[in-house]
């Protein structure tokens, strides 16, 4: 099971995110024997049209992986929209970030 150390400090991160979005966050952590240790959702997009976020807490890093519901395309089109809109605030946090750390991978350039 993971360690209760970890999930108080991840439940703080995501505590932190939630407050500065104004909104809220279902967490379900994942027994052992899964790639991922942690899935969040958006109680408000609720199966099987919303979709959830799993994370994966590894040594010097998380893996973040989108998953989908049956019937998320609503979202797919409203996420594709705003991404459009929003496209140079959404790389100015990737320089950002990639300014705050080291090894920060980034995202695929066909985007922009």
């Amino acid at each position: 099971m993971y360690p209760e150390s970890r999930r108080n400090l991840i439940d703080e991160q995501l505590q932190i995110v939630c407050n500065s979005l104004g909104v809220s966050l279902e967490r379900q952590y994942l027994e052992n024997g899964h790639d991922f240790d942690l899935n969040i959702r958006l109680p408000e997009l609720p199966k099987p049209y919303g979709l959830g976020v799993h994370i994966g807490d590894d040594y010097l890093s998380w893996r973040l992986e989108l998953t989908l519901d049956h019937y998320s395309g609503f979202i797919l089109d409203k996420m594709q929209s705003t991404f459009q809109e929003r496209k140079e605030l959404f790389f100015s946090f990737e320089q950002l970030a990639r300014s705050e750390t080291t090894n920060f991978q980034s995202f695929s350039m066909a985007y922009r």
